[in-house]
């Protein structure tokens, strides 16, 4: 957490500034990042965590061209992948507030992520993928 507060609807307005702005790449934006949610699900339903991390990085980087996206999300997200996390995005509305990073199943890379986002000051809500729920749906 960034501890960043922010309006989403000042959020939506900006998206909606890029898009007239900038029609056709919004529109291949909004394509691309429809499938990567299709290939997410598919990650998640087959357990691969490493393309799921690889996915979370590219939607990552369609939220910042949007313009959603800021310097400490960005900073929190560069932290977490540098330091070993599979992969980092941004949550909810953007302009502050949280991200999410999937971490491997190894302790010794999970603690050095960790350590890393305390030291630089951020809050941290540890969870694990919950598979068995993400199937009975």
């Amino acid at each position: 957490n960034t501890g960043t507060k922010h309006s989403t609807g000042d959020m939506v307005s900006s998206v909606k500034k890029f898009k007239r702005s900038n029609e056709s790449e919004f529109k291949h934006t909004i394509a691309y990042a429809h499938d990567i949610c299709k290939d997410a699900y598919l990650a998640l339903l087959t357990g691969n965590e490493t393309k799921l991390g690889k996915l979370m990085n590219q939607n990552h980087r369609l939220l910042q061209r949007i313009g959603v996206s800021n310097v400490q999300i960005d900073k929190l997200v560069e932290i977490c992948t540098k330091h070993g996390a599979i992969g980092a995005k941004l949550t909810g509305a953007g302009g502050g507030g949280c991200i999410i990073a999937l971490l491997t199943n190894k302790q010794d890379k999970n603690s050095r992520v960790i350590s890393k986002i305390k030291s630089h000051g951020y809050d941290l809500i540890n969870a694990e993928i919950d598979y068995d729920g993400l199937l009975a749906g």
